[in-house]
């Protein structure tokens, strides 16, 4: 999530947006160890609001991912899914620069990604073992 906000404040400039969806220091205490050891000070830490909207958001963008290869936009109908979702549990985010929508599309562009990446990581390996075996036939 961190990764995604740092992206859209790198051309969004406003203060209470960058207060809405960034904290200062790490706000998950199970990650935070991890995040400062990698850190060196650089990294865009989210909001423990965002967090949260993340973690409602999770079930949704897998859900979306199996259709990945079947259908067009997945993205955006995801993005929308979760927009809507984040919207009716009462989510207090700030609407003037549509930041919330522009995080949720990296992220999930980024979830999408990764799981294309490991889908086709684990197909190329299983065909590499299977033709490169001496004891296949």
């Amino acid at each position: 999530m961190g990764w995604a906000a740092f992206k859209v404040f790198q051309k969004v400039d406003c203060d209470v947006c960058h207060a809405a969806f960034v904290a200062h220091e790490p706000t998950d205490e199970r990650y935070s160890h991890y995040t400062v050891a990698r850190s060196n000070g650089g990294l865009t830490h989210p909001s423990q609001e965002l967090l949260a909207a993340a973690k409602l958001a999770e079930p949704i963008i897998v859900s979306n991912t199996v259709t990945v290869h079947q259908t067009a936009d997945v993205d955006l109908r995801a993005t929308k899914q979760i927009l809507e979702a984040l919207s009716s549990c009462g989510f207090d985010f700030p609407t003037c620069h549509n930041v919330l929508y522009l995080v949720f599309k990296r992220y999930v562009r980024l979830r999408i990604n990764q799981y294309a990446s490991t889908i086709t990581s684990n197909n190329t390996a299983m065909k590499k073992r299977q033709y490169g075996s001496k004891t296949a036939c």
